[in-house]
This record gives structure tokens, sequence and C-alpha cells, in this order.
């Protein structure tokens, strides 16, 4: 929990000034599609976080309808730029095959797992990674009766090396808690069972084809989402998600934190939309200005880990001083505090570090706004 949360105040910074330097280059700019990159590549280890978090602490997956070709396509990519021109991929993509139901970043690790186990097996550095995706209809025979899988359609994705193969005694093997065959300092024995957790809580199978010399080829099966469990809205999120505009005010804000750069980024973003920003990076200093001049802030924006008070401990001593001063609390590290609690405190809104401008900005708005 501790290092989550230093990491999503690094990505805090990464992703807010990068916003920042994307507010100031010219539209359509290659500049502007370099820092694009670096915000789906820090969306990307903010969901990794939340998910080794949500694992940690058994707590269910964010499904959501999703096409994985486009997450096949996006791990592909960052393959490509690693990879040495001695290792050629083919790519077999039905882009029609349908969704499924599942958490992006969790079939982001699934596939990112095994085509790295697949290069891996290809140590002398040549070969050919195959990755397929196909849907399949599963019958009653194509199961075994105690797996509890269901007979019917399938997402099947597929990933194929052309390395040494495993034998049978390896391949009963290959999904044990740390059980490798790499050498000590190369694997954890950990990604594969990972992998076979994950698709196990989705109500999927792994196949597992291999022979001394041959190869070895993991299937994922997953699925096939059914076209009426599919949200109607589903695209539209998708669609309409950047033409949100950013809302405007000229109210005074008082920013806690104890990262300074978080603080003057913060300060960066909300003096540009017309607020008057105050930032402490001391929470007992901030205490003490807010009791000093109670009624010279209308919205109070506070971090929850923070040396002296935090920040929960820091709204419980503002609400003696001015109990209608709305607070929204961010944090890294829920675990310490969640939602729930805040708000039965009186707290207006929670959010989870790393927060990205348009959501900051619309949460800003709509305590202030009283929504």
């Amino acid at each position: 929990g501790g290092i989550a949360h230093d990491f999503n105040n690094i990505l805090s910074a990464i992703i807010g000034f990068a916003e920042l330097a994307k507010d100031d280059v010219p539209e359509g700019s290659p500049v502007e599609m370099k820092i694009d990159q670096i915000l789906r590549s820090s969306d990307r280890a903010a969901n990794l976080v939340q998910q080794i978090l949500t694992y940690s602490r058994k707590k269910e997956h964010q499904l959501q309808a999703l096409s994985p070709h486009l997450i096949i396509e996006e791990v592909l990519e960052m393959l490509r730029s690693s990879l040495p021109s001695t290792i050629l991929i083919h790519e077999d993509i039905d882009q029609s095959c349908g969704q499924i139901l599942a958490d992006p970043t969790s079939i982001h690790q699934v596939l990112m797992n095994l085509c790295t186990n697949a290069l891996h097996a290809m140590d002398k550095g040549k070969g050919v990674l195959s990755v397929t995706l196909s849907c399949q209809e599963i019958t009653p025979d194509d199961v075994m009766p105690e797996s509890g899988i269901c007979a019917g359609s399938f997402v099947v994705l597929s990933v194929s090396d052309t390395g040494d193969g495993m034998d049978d005694l390896t391949k009963e093997r290959v999904f044990e808690p740390y059980f490798t065959t790499k050498e000590t300092g190369k694997g954890t024995g950990m990604g594969l069972a990972v992998i076979h957790g994950i698709i196990r809580d989705y109500n999927g199978f792994i196949k597992v084809d291999s022979a001394p010399g041959a190869g070895s080829t993991f299937a994922v099966y997953l699925p096939l989402l059914a076209q009426e469990d599919v949200p109607a809205d589903a695209a539209e999120v998708e669609t309409t998600a950047e033409a949100i505009v950013i809302p405007t005010g000229s109210e005074r804000i008082l920013i806690v934190d104890d990262e300074s750069m978080l603080v003057q980024l913060h300060e960066r973003q909300l003096q540009r939309c017309g607020y008057t920003v105050t930032g402490i990076t001391d929470s007992v200093e901030a205490l003490e200005v807010i009791r000093a001049a109670p009624e010279q802030f209308d919205l109070l924006i506070t971090d929850q880990t923070m040396p002296g008070l935090s920040g929960v401990e820091l709204v419980t001593e503002v609400q003696k001083i001015r109990p209608s001063l709305p607070i929204i609390l961010c944090t890294g590290r829920s675990d310490l505090v969640s939602p729930d609690d805040f708000l039965a405190m009186g707290g207006k809104r929670f959010m989870a570090k790393p927060v990205y401008k348009k959501e900051l900005f619309k949460v800003i708005r709509d305590v202030l706004d009283g929504k």
C-alpha cells in the first residue's frame, strides 16, 4: 500500500505535467502525439497499480464489455519497439470475433505475460511469435465436467512460439506458483499462475500444446459476451470522452499535499482555469491558515497520507472550525480510508490518485455547484 501511494504520486505528476504540456502545443503536432503516448502509458501504469492492489485485497475486477483485438494491437505495438529484428511477429486477428466481459488491464497482463514467456522460450533470439484471435464454439465434449466450465461460444486468444517446447512433466506443472524453468534471477514462476487465476475468475480456461523441439502454444478461452448483454452506451462513452469541455471558475481553493511537485501542478492547472489557488505542503500549517480566517476558501482539496496531520485528521479538525467548507480527499492508498467512511464524515468527494485533469475539474465544479 505504501509503495502504491508513492508510485501514484509519481504518476500524478507525470500525467499532470504531460497534460499541461499538451495544452501548450499546437493541436495535431508531432509533440502532441508523443505526449498522448506518455499519457496512454501512464494510464496503463495506473491501471496496473490498481490491479495489484485489487488482486492483493481479493476484490472484484472492474469488468466491462471490451473488444480484445484493441488490447492485442496495443501490446504488439509495445513489443515491436523492443524486439530484436530476428524475432518475427505473425498476427491472425479476427476483429469481428465479438466482445468479452473482463477488466482490460487484466487482459493486457495476460497477453503481455504470454508474449514475454514466448520470447524467453526463443532464447537464441531467433524465431516467430504468433498471436491469433478467433471465435470458437465449445461443445460439452470439449470441457472436463469437473472444471465448472459451461459449453458455448468462446473468444480464443492464442500465443505461439518456435522455441524449445516442453515435455509432459513441465506442462503439468506450468501453472503452479513459483514453478519456473528459467535460471535463478530470470523468473519468479508467478506469471502463469497469475494468468491462470485471472482466466478462471472470468469463467474461462487455458489449453497448452507443446512438445520438445516443437515450440509451445497457449490458448486462452474466454466466454463470448452475448450481444444483448453489451451495454448500449459502451461505444458512446468511448467516442464522446474526448469531447468533454474543461469547466472553469473563479472560486478560492486550498490545496494541501506533502508532495510539493503535486501542489505546484494543481496550482498551475487551476489558475489557468480562473481559480484563485493557495498551495500548502504542511497539513498542520494548512489547519492554522484555515483557523486564522475560516471564510477565505470556498473549497479544500487534501491528500490523505501526510506527516503531521493525515487527510482525515485534517478534515476532522477543519469541520470543527467551519463545517460548511466542502472538502475533496485525494489518495493513492485507499486501504487507509474508504470512500464511504470519508463521505460519512461529511466529505464531498473521494478521488483515487493519479487524478486526471478532466476528472478533477469536473468534480471540483460539481462540488462547488452543490451537485
